[in-house]
């Protein structure tokens, strides 16, 4: 709790509040990419089987509890091109990124770093996490640090 303290104190005037909904941050998204939506299998049958199990026990699908059979998933890859080259900079040249939202938790996946952060940050926080110091908060902040000190050696 201690280090929560330190990097509330640090971040608080970065943080983004409230938290958003899967429709604007598929709107930030696209406004910093060009996306091509894809279906749910488009990793394949084993990957969204996974993705199926991540969702439903992380800390997200936590109160209220969804069966896997309620998620809703937007999944979406980037467009290699001039607007994603930051993302891509880090990626193997054969990679495509993908994001994927499941709009019931907030969930979020995406193999690029960099991109999944800012979507975590611009996701925002309640007031709810923050006062209670749960473990979305503690993540908020962490990722926030990561993304401020990425920021910086960029």
């Amino acid at each position: 709790m201690k280090r929560l303290k330190i990097l509330k104190e640090q971040y608080m005037p970065y943080i983004k509040n409230p938290k958003h909904d899967t429709a604007f941050m598929i709107d930030f998204l696209t406004s910093k990419c060009d996306c091509i939506p894809q279906s749910n299998d488009f990793m394949g049958k084993f990957f969204f089987d996974s993705l199926l199990s991540n969702v439903y026990n992380c800390f997200l699908n936590q109160l209220p509890v969804f069966d896997k059979k309620d998620f809703s998933f937007k999944c979406f890859t980037v467009t290699k091109n001039e607007k994603s080259r930051i993302y891509y900079a880090d990626m193997e040249p054969q990679d495509t990124i993908y994001v994927i939202f499941e709009e019931k938790t907030g969930y979020i996946e995406s193999n690029c770093n960099m991109l999944f952060l800012e979507l975590f940050i611009e996701k925002g926080i309640d007031d709810i996490d923050l006062s209670s110091e749960n473990n979305y908060c503690k993540s908020y902040f962490s990722y926030l640090e990561r993304y401020i000190q990425a920021k910086q050696v960029l």
